[in-house]
Order: C-alpha cells, then structure tokens, then sequence
C-alpha cells in the first residue's frame, strides 16, 4: 500500500498508525520536506480492516542532528591533504580560506534529513558548487563537495570553535570523541578522562585502554588495546583538531586490515 502525502521545505511528515484514533504509533523515520509528494510504502500486511492512518506534519522539529539554520557558523573541511576553513555569514555570504587566499561567496544551505544538508555555494564569478554533509555527532561528520567543472572530494568536517583543542597535535588526548572515515567503516571513538576508551558498535560497546603519545609538532599515534583485536592509529594534524590517519589492525599479533582516512576530534564535557 502507497501512501502520499506533500510537505514543504522546513516541514516535516511523520506517518503514524491507530486501531483506536486515540493513540497513535509512528511507521518510520519522518521525511524532510522538498516541496514535492512524499510516498510511504507499507507492507500489505498492515493493509486490514480497523486500521487508520494519518500524517502528523511538524514545522522544523528539534530532531536530529543537523541544523536549520548555518549562519554564524564556521566549519573546517578535511579531506587528506589539507584542510579549509568556510565561514557562513549572516545575509547569505560567506568566505573561504584555505591558508593560502580567503575567497568570497554566497551561499543557501537546506536540511535534507534528521542527520543530514546540503550547502550550496555560488562563487563571484557564477560557478556553482554543492557540499552534502552529514553528521556523525552534533559537531562532526563527513563531507561530498562537488563543483560543476571539477572534481569531487570528500572528507571529514567539523564545526568550529573548538578552543579546548589546539592546532597541530595536543600534548594530551582526554575527554574527546575522534571521528573516523576513509577507506573503512565510519566509526568513532570515545576517550574518558582516565585513558580508557570506548568504540560504540551494532553488537554493542567496545572498549579499550587507550595510549597516546606524540611524536613531532603535528603527528602522533594511538594504541588502542582490547580483546580480542588491537589497533593502532597513525595521526597527521593537517588542521585544528583534525587531519589524515592510517589504521592498522592487529589480532593475534597478525595485521588484519589496514585503512586511510581522515579524522576530526571534538572536546567532550
């Protein structure tokens, strides 16, 4: 069975269900507006007699991790062998700086799902670019830019200040959440005050004793011992508190699997 239903952007359709038209149960994840028909398609088993169905239409709903609004904002963009700063001003303008020259822009940014954007950047000369983010935590995530006549890179973002964290690699690494992407699985870790850590997974928490140790102004490594893998995680700070990594690892004192990335290193309270 299909059911319909239209929403604006900055709306938010939820399907729910009810036996009684009393109290009623939502089917799925809400469905972020666009201006066109929305379809929800349910198994023909809920297709019986008795039931009822509607749609509860929400107007930005604090769900979710993504913002509605940008401005104000500044976020670093990470994607290996460098990283830029994009600055989202009030009014649509905007800049970015990439360490070597600050360019303007304007730009429009549209919440897609709970999680999840797209920023679009239109440059003084008419070139258009896109940018689809989505967060792995309120301050953090991964990145899809496109340009018209360009390449397309992706990386890892994180949205800035982050004063607890300086750039290049810090002396110390507690009380942080590290988000990794690239040429594995997505994942993060968490690191508490006391050097041990904890890698949430589908099966449940993993956990670890965790050493880290510094190695020149802008690297270091992290040792991430646990049953019945370890890991051990090359970092270069090419940004604050984000950068490259390499992953290796090891069970039984035999390599496993190796993967680059990049990573974004948020303070947590």
């Amino acid at each position: 069975m299909e059911i319909t239903g239209v929403a604006q952007y900055g709306e938010v359709l939820t399907l729910q269900k009810s036996s009684s038209l009393q109290q009623w149960v939502s089917l799925d994840r809400p469905l972020f507006g666009s201006g066109e028909n929305a379809q929800f398609f349910l198994p023909s088993a809920t297709d019986t007699p008795g039931e009822y169905f509607r749609f509860r239409l929400d107007t930005r709903p604090l769900i979710g991790k993504a913002r509605w609004e940008m401005a104000g904002l500044s976020l670093t963009l990470n994607d290996g062998p460098s990283s830029r700063v994009v600055s989202l001003l009030s009014g649509g303008s905007g800049s970015l700086n990439s360490g070597h020259a600050v360019l303007p822009f304007s730009w429009e940014w549209k919440r897609t799902g709970m999680d999840a954007g797209t920023l679009a950047v239109t440059w003084p000369g008419g070139e258009l670019d896109s940018c689809d983010i989505e967060h792995l935590s309120e301050q953090t995530g991964v990145f899809v830019s496109r340009t018209v006549a360009g390449p397309v890179s992706a990386g890892s973002f994180r949205i800035n200040p982050a004063d607890a964290l300086p750039t290049g690699a810090p002396a110390v690494l507690k009380k942080v959440r590290i988000d990794v992407t690239g040429s594995g699985r997505a994942t993060c870790l968490l690191i508490g005050e006391t050097g041990k850590g904890e890698r949430p997974t589908p099966f449940g928490p993993e956990t670890y004793s965790v050493v880290y140790s510094r190695t020149s102004g802008d690297t270091a490594t992290l040792e991430l011992n646990g049953s019945p893998s370890s890991q051990f995680v090359s970092l270069t700070f090419t940004g604050p508190a984000c950068g490259r990594c390499v992953t290796r690892e090891m069970r039984g004192g035999v390599l496993r699997r190796e993967s680059a990335g990049t990573f974004t290193i948020t303070a947590q309270p």
